[in-house]
């Protein structure tokens, strides 16, 4: 389902700085499906003018202004909104199986909600995507590692290197595991990607963590 649809279904929109009548949020979420169209359409970013959102949202650029700055503030509206949601989906690990509750793999919200969105996130990852959204997305994702990983951290104590590179590392790996995925033609499912991201970092990840022998834990994954 693509981004601007769900948030037609669901009304998740960021809350606007005053309580305002119905007329400025449906303001707010029309700008908001415009920007995803344009994006989806796998535009240059960089290339998406204002001028171009309201015509497609039928805004007025007067108005448009009296929302957003400028359109990166008007994607990032949504965004943060999106990314804290999917932050709280993923639960943190155990220190004793490196999974979650349910039994998958950390990463496998991500990659399914990568899938959901698969337009939006080849614009926006891709060649002509946004530098800015990159920087914005590793930063979301780092944290969520940081947040989720500790129990991990509880068991084993502190780890060779920084607590806050790990996370940093694992975001940068994951990013470009996404922007392989999302070139091909045939790709693996969400569970395969995740399963894949976990194989190729917990060893190392671990062994900086204090914990030698992983072959046990990968069993589970």
């Amino acid at each position: 389902m693509a981004v601007h649809e769900r948030h037609r279904q669901t009304g998740i929109m960021a809350s606007p700085p005053l309580k305002k009548d119905r007329r400025w949020q449906r303001t707010r979420n029309a700008l908001h499906e415009a920007l995803m169209e344009l994006i989806e359409e796998e535009r240059d970013y960089d290339q998406i003018h204002v001028r171009e959102i309201c015509e497609r949202a039928d805004v007025a650029r007067p108005t448009f202004y009296l929302h957003f700055k400028d359109k990166h503030e008007l994607l990032w509206s949504s965004m943060e909104v999106e990314f804290e949601s999917l932050r709280t989906r993923m639960r943190p690990i155990h220190g004793d199986t490196l999974l979650p509750d349910d039994g998958r793999p950390l990463t496998f919200i991500v990659f399914e909600h990568v899938a959901a969105n698969r337009g939006f996130y080849r614009a926006m990852l891709g060649k002509h995507g946004s530098a800015g959204f990159i920087l914005r997305y590793l930063e979301h994702m780092a944290d969520a590692f940081y947040q989720k990983h500790a129990p991990l951290r509880e068991r084993l104590g502190d780890p060779e290197f920084a607590p806050e590179l790990i996370p940093n590392h694992l975001a940068g790996s994951l990013v470009g595991m996404i922007q392989w995925w999302l070139k091909q033609d045939r790709p693996p499912s969400a569970d395969e990607m995740a399963r894949a991201f976990t194989c190729l970092n917990a060893p190392g990840v671990l062994s900086a963590m204090g914990l030698r022998d992983v072959s046990d834990l990968l069993e589970n994954v």
